[in-house]
């Protein structure tokens, strides 16, 4: 049964969130018809996903443009009743809606959503008439429940990683309210379903679905010991990815395989700080940030690496992980897998058996887990099989899409 699904995004398009897309084009793949809302103004990409052009997403994309700076006081006020003005005059909804509306935009705590913005989303809703309201990302789904409310359309969430980790004002952000309208609350690994659970998701509601991974897209290679070992991290340079133990134990194993490379593909603000402890480790010839690359260019690097390594850490601010996609991408193509025991890397590594998972911010374990891999080349082509059946039977992207598209299905068919 197709439906029609309006995806609710922080912002599309972007460099990050290669789930998402990947679920997005999996729906219209499957015949869905597929409507985006972009609630912040997209950064400008010097080259858009193939994907975002091959299957029109630009054209599918309503951008509400919502500002994230800092406003005054009385900006706000002005503002509000603008937005009051507004929501009389223009909301397409009935005048109960319209009552429900400006007494809910009054009592709300955040205000990171105005009204006048509130009033072209529902206007936009009203117009497109959806089967569903998806979002991804729940830090912008509690302050909109009140589409719940005046819609008679299933509201469903993903929560992903920070928006139930990092230390967030839950209450301020509507959580409780969210999850007390939402119709269903989806998330990518049991370490998040816990989390979720414990900010109060009911747990008739929730559903662990893991990520979808293309798969098609990512060949498998047989690994063998060559003459230059390669290791190879896929994250952004930012804390919670730990890089900086990483670079550490990579130092460490230089002494004893001078010509091993270290590949860090990733931009963001760490950089700097990272390029200092690499030069203090005297490793500029072997590890290497090389900043951000495209799908095509991160997977011929996955293909030509040995080892993949990501020792991601909880966040001082308590953000962590949800479930990495490229965790998943990495053992596809049959690479052994380090990781720590983090978040969802106790669902996508198998221990022992298709790579390792060591403490956080623990150097001295990252070390010896590479060195033991190292040193064992002869079980590097069945800890990448074993990895690459692991991923198919559990994240493949139609075992995923089988999930979502079910669950929705029940929710727009059960009575109200």
């Amino acid at each position: 049964m197709g439906f029609h699904i309006l995806y609710i995004l922080r912002v599309f398009p972007t460099v990050t969130e290669m789930s998402t897309l990947n679920e997005i084009t999996g729906m219209i793949r499957r015949g869905m018809k597929v409507s985006i809302v972009s609630l912040k103004k997209p950064a400008e990409l010097k080259q858009l996903h193939h994907d975002i052009e091959q299957y029109h997403l630009l054209g599918l994309t309503y951008n509400l443009n919502v500002s994230t700076g800092i406003r005054k006081w009385k900006n706000i006020i002005l503002r509000t009743v603008y937005g009051q003005i507004k929501l009389f005059l223009k909301a397409n909804i009935s005048l109960k809606n319209k009552i429900k509306v400006s007494v809910y935009s009054v009592k709300k705590k955040s205000r990171r959503l105005s009204l006048v913005h509130l009033v072209d989303l529902i206007n936009h809703i009203a117009e497109k008439k959806p089967d569903v309201i998806y979002f991804h990302f729940a830090t912008h789904a509690g302050e909109l429940i009140i589409l719940r409310r005046i819609f008679n359309i299933p509201f469903v969430v993903f929560f992903h990683g920070f928006d139930f980790s990092k230390d967030l004002p839950f209450d301020e952000l509507n959580y409780p309210e969210m999850f007390r309208y939402g119709d269903w609350f989806f998330t990518n690994s049991n370490f998040a379903g816990m989390k979720v659970e414990s900010l109060g998701c009911p747990k008739g509601k929730l559903s662990v679905v893991g990520l979808p991974v293309d798969d098609h897209q990512y060949p498998h290679v047989v690994r063998s010991k060559k003459e230059k070992i390669r290791i190879l991290t896929v994250g952004r340079l930012v804390e919670k990815k730990g890089l900086e133990y990483s670079i550490e134990a990579i130092a460490r194993l230089l002494k004893k395989f001078p010509d091993l490379e270290y590949n860090i593909i990733g931009d963001g603000p760490l950089e700097s700080g990272l390029l200092k402890q690499i030069s203090e480790c005297d490793a500029e010839r072997n590890i290497r940030l090389l900043g951000s690359k495209n799908k095509a260019e991160v997977i011929e690097y996955m293909l030509s690496s040995d080892i993949f390594l990501l020792a991601s850490v909880t966040a001082f601010d308590g953000e962590t992980e949800g479930l990495p996609m490229v965790s998943l991408e990495s053992q596809l193509t049959g690479m052994p897998i380090i990781a720590t025991l983090h978040s969802g890397f106790t669902d996508s590594v198998l221990e022992g058996r298709s790579g390792f998972l060591v403490p956080e911010r623990d150097v001295e374990a990252l070390y010896n887990r590479l060195l033991w891999l190292i040193e064992n080349p002869q079980v590097w082509e069945e800890f990448g099989k074993t990895g690459r059946e692991h991923v198919m039977r559990n994240f493949s992207e139609d075992v995923y899409m089988e999930k979502i598209v079910r669950r929705i299905n029940l929710l727009i068919d059960q009575p109200d």
